[in-house]
């Protein structure tokens, strides 16, 4: 590796104020840069965060839902057991009242 000594007298003259612009022009545009992607990142995160919270709203919601449709599953299951004991009930009650019905027509004249 040269030495800085070594190094040409035109290469100082010619560097020094290429590194001169280099550095007035292009660190504001790389400051710039970085700091829209310091923006973007902390608004991407905060997006994602919000996400995040939607989400475990709609699983809660979704579970919510789930345990009525459970809850009305369970009511309807018992609401047609009772409609069955109640359908059985009324059939038994039709042949007593036809039971009935016979020996009244058997006895009347």
């Amino acid at each position: 590796m040269p030495e800085l000594q070594e190094m040409p007298s035109w290469a100082w003259v010619v560097g020094a104020p290429v590194g001169f612009f280099a550095i007035r022009l292009l660190w504001p545009l790389i400051k710039q840069s970085l700091d829209t992607q310091l923006t973007q990142g902390r608004t991407e995160s905060g997006l994602l965060a919000q996400v995040m919270v939607e989400r475990d709203k709609a699983l809660k919601r979704a579970d919510q839902a789930e345990d009525r449709a459970d809850r009305l599953f369970a009511e309807l299951a018992d609401v047609k057991a009772q409609l069955q004991i109640m359908a059985y009930q009324l059939a038994v009650a039709n042949e007593k009242i036809e039971a009935l019905t016979t020996q009244l027509s058997r006895r009347t004249p």
